[in-house]
């Protein structure tokens, strides 16, 4: 938010009024602000970026809330409610999570923190083809270096046969996936991409490979 921004937002919060665009008059208002940030608002205010004054307006009842990496043990329980919701909105039995399971999403160290999380859990309910989920269910995010490092350890474990046919097996998973993604939203590209976390671009791109048309 720019200082000029800022300023106006401060004056509300201390006179209690607005002038709508257009209008020739001020209205009273009685505003309640609940506001949230990823950025350090006290070196903010050192660095002269955020206003000293409107940052005690909004510091009278303060929640640090430390990432999901920081609370682990809160994990169980994310994963009980998030499954519970995006079982009913799948409309699939809620599933049940083995210890191995439970015990993989709890040492990932979450970098895209608890989204990540609810993204991983949609993806796989979405794919899972028991009523329990297991370690190899999870497929988590890794790092684009990761990625390379790993794609580069199976060349060297495998030969290009067998390579050709890993290549073969994730191309039939990946149509299936956007398949199955996109019967379950009743072909809109957007609530599909969305529910698979993947953006729609990438989703378009999938969808292209593989010539699926979502009126199929």
């Amino acid at each position: 938010m720019s200082l000029g921004m800022q300023q106006k937002l401060l004056r509300v919060l201390e006179e209690g009024e607005v002038r709508p665009v257009g209008g020739s008059s001020s209205i009273t208002v009685t505003p309640r602000i609940i506001s949230a940030s990823n950025k350090n608002l006290r070196k903010l205010v050192e660095e002269g970026l955020f206003r000293e004054d409107l940052f005690y307006r909004f510091n009278t009842v303060r929640i640090d809330l430390p990432p999901l990496r920081d609370r682990k043990e809160d994990i169980p329980e994310f994963v009980e409610v998030f499954s519970e919701e995006i079982s009913a909105k799948l409309g699939i039995p809620n599933p049940a999570f083995t210890k191995d399971a439970m015990r993989k999403l709890i040492t990932h160290e979450w970098p895209g923190n608890i989204r990540e999380l609810r993204h991983l859990l949609e993806r796989t309910l979405l794919i899972a083809e028991s009523k329990t989920i297991t370690a190899q269910d999870l497929i988590l995010d890794r790092s684009v270096r990761g990625k390379v490092e790993e794609e580069k350890a199976l060349d060297e474990l495998f030969g290009e046969e067998q390579m050709d046919g890993f290549r073969i097996a994730r191309n039939s998973f990946e149509e299936m996936y956007i398949e199955r993604a996109l019967k379950e939203c009743a072909g809109n590209v957007a609530a599909a991409s969305k529910l698979s976390g993947l953006s729609r671009e990438s989703f378009y791109r999938l969808m292209k490979k593989h010539s699926i048309q979502r009126d199929d």
